[in-house]
């Protein structure tokens, strides 16, 4: 089976090291090593053919191949923040489940649910 898009974690990982402009921060914000931050950046411009950063002594800055897949990767990740943080608070799924005796439920339960 073919893969659809290269590792979730090297996505990430390319993406807060654009955002942050250093491996260090990117690795700070992960609660990972910088060299395992390195590694997945690696993996991920070995699986696409291309360098995605111009990697200075005090930062990265990202090539044009690497603007445009920050550009994507990062409207994806907004998105995928945004339906969450829905899904989360959707009233509809704001349920409370009551377990009770039928007599305390009519009698006393339900002329207070309103």
């Amino acid at each position: 089976m073919r893969q659809r898009f290269p590792f979730l974690n090297a996505l990430r990982a390319f993406e807060a090291a654009n955002r942050c402009g250093s491996l260090t921060e990117a690795a700070r914000e992960l609660s990972v090593t910088v060299g395992a931050v390195s590694r997945q950046i690696g993996q991920l411009e070995r699986e696409l053919g291309r360098p995605l950063f111009i990697r200075h002594p005090r930062g990265v800055e990202p090539t044009a191949h690497g603007r445009a897949l920050a550009r994507t990767v990062s409207d994806a990740f907004d998105r995928i923040d945004a339906t969450t943080a829905e899904i989360r608070t959707d009233k509809a799924t704001n349920r409370l489940t009551v377990f009770s005796h039928t007599t305390l439920a009519v009698e006393w339960l339900v002329p207070r649910i309103g």
